[in-house]
């Protein structure tokens, strides 16, 4: 008669491998805390002097230190010269560039008009006016809305049922207490 010996080489091994990933976790734990003093595994590893929140998780609303509004001074700067599009095409005094960004049909009902206005500001209004040969129709203002680098009207949703077949010409107009622009294109309904 023959004994079956059991194969404990295998269980072994797997036991040893586990352990041995278990020593290893540990280890780096160990490492981590030693070095950072604390067990924070997603530290943004930030100069603490210039950091805005404290110790408790509180944001700091003091005045900005000379060092922290140079930094943002210099990022502003370096973000005005990099970027084309602050070029302001002057046409008199109070006139600023304006363009129809976007001219599109989302659904089989509504065109969306969009703008972008070559000046920063959240004031002022834009009034749309569609125009097909003697039918002019003139849409309520609305407001301005900026954004990284330049402004744009909050938007028009225009029914395109509510306009006969053909070819429309579209006119934008942006008016603030200072300035004054002016953007034409044709849409096709």
């Amino acid at each position: 008669m023959k004994i079956k010996k059991q194969d404990t080489t295998r269980k072994s091994l797997i036991v040893t491998t586990v352990v041995i990933f278990f020593l290893l976790i540990g280890g780096v734990l160990l490492y981590l805390y030693v070095n950072n003093g604390n067990l924070n595994l997603f530290s943004d590893n930030r100069d603490e002097s210039t950091s805005s929140v404290d110790d408790e998780g509180d944001v700091n609303l003091d005045e900005p230190t000379s060092d922290q509004v140079s930094a943002g001074t210099e990022t502003k700067s370096n973000s005005l010269k990099n970027n084309p599009d602050n070029d302001i095409t002057v046409k008199n005094d109070d006139a600023i560039g304006i363009d129809v960004t976007a001219v599109k049909t989302q659904d089989s009902d509504m065109i969306h008009i969009q703008t972008r206005i070559k000046k920063l500001t959240t004031t002022g209004a834009c009034t749309l006016t569609l125009t097909k040969g003697d039918v002019s129709k003139k849409y309520p203002e609305v407001g301005v809305q900026a954004l990284s680098d330049y402004s744009t009207c909050k938007g028009f949703k225009i029914d395109s049922s509510s306009l006969s077949p053909g070819t429309w010409s579209i006119d934008v107009e942006f008016k603030d207490s200072t300035s004054r622009g002016n953007a034409t294109t044709t849409i096709q309904v």
